[in-house]
Order: C-alpha cells, then structure tokens, then sequence
C-alpha cells in the first residue's frame, strides 16, 4: 500500500499548538533555523573558454530542526554568476543538497554538477559542446573572500598550451585546474596546493609539480611546472582575468549584436577568448587571450613551415589592445643549452580588431629559439588573420 506523505503546510496544520503560537502558560516548540548561506567563489575552464563563478549555497532550510525530515526541504536552491573571460556573464539557478554536498546548477548553455568536500567546492561543467572542470572555495566565517586567478599556461618543448586557474582560499589551500586549449589538446588537470605569503606551490593529478610568485599587489601571479614525464612549462594568472563574477574586476567592455540559433546572441568588444588562424596555411598560430583592463596576456602556438623548425609553444607576457588595435609579445619555445639554461625564441603581433570582435588581423613576427648548432633569423607574416571562438549564447548577455 502506498503510504503518502503531506506537504510541509499540511504538516505544519497538523502539529499540536506547541509548535505554534503558544497560550499563556505554554512552552513552544523549535525556532524556526535561519538560513545558512555560504558564497563561493572559484574558476572554470574548457577547450573553448576560461572563467569565474560565484554561488550562493544555502546549507540549511528556514524550518524548524523537528520538521526538517518529514518536510523533506533538502536540496535548497542556489543561486550564482559564471562570467567568461571575454566578459559574458551568464545568471546560475539551482539546487544544493547540504546533506551530501551535491551542486547542480544550469544557465544560458552551462550546466555545472558538482559538490562540497572539505570546504572546497569542484566538479565538471559542460558549455555547449565543450565540457571542463570548476574549483571553488567559500568566504571565511570573517567575510574573507578567496582570490580567483585566470589565466593560461604554454609548454616550452611542445605546441601544447591552454587555460588555468587557481583559487586560493583564505586558510591557505590552494585548488585549480587546466584545460588544453591547442590542437594537439592532452585534457586537463585538476590542481591542488599551498600558498603562504607570495608563495604558491601546487601539484597536479597527473603527476605534475609546480610553484608560483604572486605579485606584490596581489592581483597577479606567475611560475613554472614541470610534469612527470620531465616535460614543463610556464604559466600566469590574474584576478581580474576572470570577468565580474568574482569581485575582482572584468575584462574588455562594450556590447554588439548578432543572430544566432534560438535567439540574439551578444560580442564583446574586447580580446580575451581563444584566436585561430585557419588549418593548413604556411602559418598557423592559436592563442588564448587574457585581458585585465588595457592588459593583453596569454599563451599560444605556432605552427610553420619552414626548414629545421616547425614550431613552438608561445607565452605572451605583455600586450595591448586599444580602440581596435592590439599587441602582444614574449617568449617562443626553448632548447636546452646543455649546462641546465635554455635558448628562447620570441614572438610578436600587432594589428587590429574588426568592428564585430570576430577578427583580428595583422603581422607576425617570430624568432625560432637556437639550438647549439643553428641561429634562426626571424621571420615575418604578414596578413596574417585569427578568428575568435565566441563563448557567448543566446541566453547570454554582456555587463557593460
């Protein structure tokens, strides 16, 4: 036979008047238990995007602790911000189970599924087509926030780089994850680690080892890692990389339209997001952008035909964008010297953004990294044209 089960107000019809308003001379029952609500903040990625996050988790219900079982309130809602970081932001609604920790949270095409262990907060996402992971990590019982980090990583022997974040939360402990964003993609890595001070040292899932310098202001930081193949690289991050979601600033601003399946879909005008030329040229080279104000960085890679060299990983440490115009620049690859130090190469571009923010075109320049028996000249392409990989969708929208 089955049995049923009220509703919680035919529960609470049904309770003795010690539960509610007393008489003179009574005792009541339970107070009702506030809401518990906890925010966290943290940081995603995919092979198509990197961003933050923030969700609101309630972790008990507004009922007294006698009725929670039979009214069966649990999972709570959840509520929460994801911001790209080529600055869309995106509203999260759904559902938080504090008993087992378990998120599921969906809006615009995310869907994030995850849950809370030990005070930090991980799981998978999907966004489109593209799936990834997410870390996170609560404010302190004093109100401290963590601090958020985007950015992106490049290898010094390969043409693997991508995207990375790290959330540091405020006793300490240190989660992330990597997404490959290059052609010749190996996945990713979830990051865990320590922080103390300026220093930052994590280790990865797969093996990998590394360690970091935040700036002296706090909003950057950068390092090395090395994988336990004994391959390595470099990466960086910055807090205001991550778009509005976490507090801590956004990237490129402005609004544009264009159609799109189901609805109207929105460009930002900066140049953070991923860039690529089309397969099959003498040139081929991917990037992904970050931008923190006027501040272009990021990672990429380049691939050629010329003799003796192929190509490289790149690390874009410094650039610009600015009405429509945008540079940037750094370090190409790395060949062993043979005493523990390192021939580098060096890249640059400069050109301009089309009035949509679909396009950038302009000229390369690379410098292949020597080794000990051959000095490469550098080289020049000119014309050379990247198209972006929109992260906005048609139920996203931009916060100017």
């Amino acid at each position: 036979m089955r049995r049923l089960i009220p509703k919680v107000g035919v529960v609470l019809a049904m309770l003795p008047a010690a539960v509610g308003c007393a008489s003179s001379g009574e005792t009541t029952g339970p107070a009702p238990t506030p809401k518990s609500t906890t925010t966290y903040f943290g940081a995603f990625v995919t092979k198509r995007t990197s961003g933050g996050f923030s969700m609101a988790l309630a972790s008990t219900a507004d009922i007294a602790p006698s009725l929670l079982a039979a009214a069966s309130v649990t999972p709570t809602m959840a509520t929460g911000t994801a911001s790209t970081v080529d600055g869309v932001n995106t509203q999260l609604t759904g559902t938080f189970d504090a008993s087992s920790g378990s998120l599921h949270m969906t809006g615009g095409n995310f869907t994030f599924t995850g849950s809370v262990s030990a005070g930090t907060l991980s799981g998978t996402l999907t966004d489109q087509t593209a799936s990834g992971s997410f870390t996170g990590a609560g404010a302190s019982a004093s109100g401290v926030a963590p601090k958020v980090f985007c950015g992106s990583y490049a290898a010094t022997a390969s043409n693997d780089f991508g995207w990375l974040t790290l959330v540091i939360a405020p006793s300490g402990t240190v989660s992330g994850t990597t997404g490959s964003a290059g052609v010749q993609s190996n996945g990713g890595a979830a990051i865990t680690g320590s922080a103390a001070g300026t220093s930052v040292t994590i280790a990865t899932n797969q093996g990998g080892s590394g360690s970091a310098t935040i700036s002296a202001d706090g909003t950057s930081l950068s390092g090395s890692y090395k994988n336990s193949d004994g391959s390595g690289g470099t990466f960086q991050a910055s807090a205001g990389s991550c778009g509005g979601a976490t507090g801590s600033g956004g990237t490129g601003t402005g609004t544009g339209t264009g159609t799109g399946t189901g609805g109207t879909s929105n460009v930002p005008t900066g140049v953070a997001g991923l860039w690529q030329t089309a397969l099959g040229l003498s040139t081929v080279v991917n990037v992904a952008l970050d931008q923190t104000g006027s501040n272009v960085t990021g990672s990429g890679a380049i691939t050629v035909n010329i003799p003796s060299y192929t190509g490289n990983s790149f690390t874009a440490t410094t650039g610009s964008y600015s009405n429509n115009a945008v540079s940037f620049s750094g370090t190409l690859g790395q060949n062993p010297v043979g005493n523990g130090s390192f021939y580098y190469g060096a890249l640059s571009f400069s050109g301009t953004v089309s009035s949509d923010g679909l396009t950038m075109t302009g000229t390369l320049l690379y410098t292949p990294p020597r080794t000990a028996t051959q000095t490469f000249s550098q080289q020049t392409a000119t014309g050379v044209t990247l198209t972006r990989t929109i992260s906005s969708t048609s139920s996203q929208s931009i916060t100017p």
